[in-house]
């Protein structure tokens, strides 16, 4: 949903080699530009950065019927379960997002998910019933985490996870991460249009940004992510109304009105979960969150926050 522009000023040539790799990962194609003194190294850490992308995502996937999270899934156990530390990790990152967003950001949706993929692909009617049971089953505060011991507790029957509303931003921020210990700290992550940036490319004040809804704007990243999330593209009809892909953990319909949220936060894992969910919040439930800068087209309407302005940079401005 934000792609990279054009138009930077670089160091002078032979200080810097500017890298880049775009490879099919996540479902989506991923892109790693990295700017750096020492182009062997340069290209070292291309190979180790795709390389943890497909480690974490061994750990995180819910379409991988072998990842961690799959295997979680899959066990109907209610007892206490062990988890490595980086599946722990993004779920307490996702257990804030769900208590300060007052749950419309719930990881937990999975059955209601794995149903609506299920109408997609059978034509089927919606049953309400059926999506009812499904419902049962969803509560990420039902989800306890002992991340001391890395052990967590399901305490509702059929409970399952699906991390795809946080993932991307979460893999980002750890390929910033062991980039940055690998002595590469200008580096920007594109994992298909969710974002997250290191320090700025050389002689620039930031990752130039083309933002979506302004073509005549961009915004500078730097040790920043930039998420987008929207209901516009996927859906199935049903009685005349559109319902997205994108589920309401409150009610476990899909969203019937198109929204698109864009965050600007610290890290990747809550730009992502935000983006999330604010698309299911829109402007009808009223936003009042601090820790992140957002804008939000709902329907005809948009608003942002009341800093996210001054992120932007415009021809005309």
């Amino acid at each position: 949903m934000a792609v990279l522009a054009g138009g930077m000023a670089y160091a002078q040539p032979g200080s810097w080699h500017r890298l880049e790799e775009t490879k099919p990962r996540l479902g989506t194609l991923v892109r790693i530009v990295l700017y750096t003194p020492d182009s062997v190294a340069g290209r070292l850490a291309l190979q180790t950065a795709f390389a943890e992308i497909d480690r974490l995502n061994a750990i995180i996937s819910d379409y991988d019927p072998q990842s961690e999270l799959s295997l979680l899934n899959a066990n109907p156990d209610r007892d206490t379960l062990k988890v490595s530390s980086d599946l722990m990790e993004v779920l307490v990152a996702a257990q804030s997002i769900y208590r300060n967003s007052g749950g419309a950001f719930d990881p937990s949706i999975k059955p209601c998910v794995d149903y609506w993929r299920t109408l997609r692909r059978s034509g089927k009617p919606l049953r309400p019933s059926h999506l009812k049971r499904q419902l049962q089953k969803v509560g990420y505060g039902a989800l306890y985490l002992d991340d001391v011991r890395n052990r967590l507790y399901r305490g509702k029957k059929g409970m399952q996870l699906d991390l795809g509303g946080i993932g991307k931003g979460f893999i980002g921020d750890r390929v910033i991460e062991l980039l940055a210990r690998m002595g590469i700290q200008r580096a920007l992550i594109d994992l298909g249009g969710d974002l997250v940036a290191g320090k700025a490319p050389p002689g620039t004040p930031g990752w130039p940004i083309q933002f979506p809804p302004r073509p005549d704007c961009r915004l500078l990243l730097h040790d920043q992510a930039l998420a987008g999330s929207g209901s516009t593209y996927q859906y199935i009809e049903r009685h005349g109304v559109r319902y997205s892909h994108i589920i309401d953990p409150r009610s476990g319909l899909g969203i019937a009105r198109p929204t698109l949220a864009f965050v600007l936060a610290p890290n990747g894992r809550m730009a992502d979960g935000w983006a999330s969910a604010l698309t299911v919040l829109g402007k009808a439930d009223g936003i009042d969150q601090k820790a992140v800068v957002w804008y939000l087209a709902d329907g005809e309407q948009s608003l942002a926050s009341p800093e996210f302005n001054r992120y932007l940079h415009c021809q005309n401005e």
